[in-house]
């Protein structure tokens, strides 16, 4: 089966460690947790996608350790395909997360090599619906060169694209990622990625600057502040999503797979921009939320008097879940309205 959304990014192996005590004063400590764990951008995304009853595939490459290979059954058994990734050579990047009561310490090592040859990602875009690029691995010039490749083929063969540019270093390459936008429907990306893009101070005139190069639809993710989406649809060129909860540890991924099941459904970008607000929300749940889990919050959203105005876009992305829960897989398409 293709995938709906194929997605291009770096799958990590991490470490985690937590301790009862702080790494000062020096000495030996006792771990309370040991574990290793699959992350990545890829696979954050991917998984959400999953669970929203959206195919999705991750092409990327990493080692062949039999480690490697169980990172691959992982995946499988989470509803992720696998064939666009190479196992080959390089090693899959690592990551130790130390976290003590007071601090969390983090190191990786570099993802510019997750990124498999020109030709064995343009191989794995046929068939599919939607292309995205996850901004980590543009690190560096073969991988933006490859991902300018890969994001004007997939618009060639008739898919939509998209590019999460999320916290991307101040050192970022801003000429470079711009040029990427050409072929680009939706920018995911965050104020201070957007600002450094723009080279602007002002959010609203740096996205306006963005959106004349080529996105229909901009969605930023302002923290605390909610989220904004500007579009080219004159219409609805600024809306503004408030903080409609605490938001869960990778916030990021689990917004970009709410927006796209709207856009893949076919929604205009501030209802696309409602459910990756409420796919963002942390949740008690060990499960991540799935569509019927996505209406329940919006449910609850409707009932909150500091959302009152925003009530419309709440029910309407509600209706849309519930016209959409049965429906199967291959009449999910790309939005054709331009937004």
């Amino acid at each position: 089966m293709r995938s709906q959304v194929t997605v291009l990014g770096p799958i990590e192996r991490e470490l985690y460690v937590r301790l009862s005590e702080d790494l000062l004063p020096p000495g030996p400590k006792r771990a309370q947790e040991l574990s290793w764990r699959i992350v990545g951008s890829a696979v954050k995304l991917s998984e959400r996608l999953a669970r929203l009853a959206l195919s999705s595939a991750i092409v990327t490459s990493i080692g062949t350790t039999s480690e490697d290979k169980e990172v691959l059954a992982a995946l499988r058994k989470r509803g992720i395909q696998t064939r666009g990734i190479r196992s080959d050579a390089r090693t899959t990047p690592i990551t130790v997360r130390v976290r003590t009561p007071r601090h969390e310490i983090r190191m990786t090592s570099s993802a510019s090599d997750a990124i498999p040859e020109k030709k064995a990602v343009l191989r794995a875009l046929p068939g599919t619906r939607h292309f995205h690029v996850c901004g980590s691995i543009l690190t560096e010039p073969r991988s933006l060169e490859i991902a300018a490749a890969a994001l004007s083929r997939a618009r060639n063969i008739g898919a939509s694209t998209s590019l999460d540019a999320s916290a991307l270093p101040p050192t970022s390459d801003w000429r470079a990622l711009r040029s990427l936008l050409t072929h680009v429907n939706v920018l995911f990306a965050d104020s201070e990625t957007l600002r450094g893009l723009a080279e602007l101070a002002r959010i609203g005139a740096a996205a306006t600057t963005m959106l004349e190069l080529g996105p229909n639809a901009i969605a930023i993710r302002l923290g605390a502040g909610g989220s904004r989406v500007y579009s080219r649809d004159k219409t609805n060129h600024s809306i503004r999503i408030p903080n409609l909860g605490v938001e869960v540890e990778h916030a990021s991924s689990a917004f970009a797979a709410g927006y796209l099941l709207g856009w893949l459904l076919g929604s205009r970008p501030e209802i696309c921009g409602v459910l990756g607000s409420v796919a963002a929300l942390e949740t008690t749940k060990p499960k991540l939320p799935d569509r019927r889990e996505l209406a329940s919050r919006l449910v609850e959203a409707r009932k909150n008097p500091l959302f009152s105005k925003l009530v419309p876009a709440l029910s309407e992305a509600g209706r849309l879940l519930e016209r959409t829960r049965r429906l199967p897989r291959r009449d999910l398409a790309p939005s054709k309205s331009g937004t």
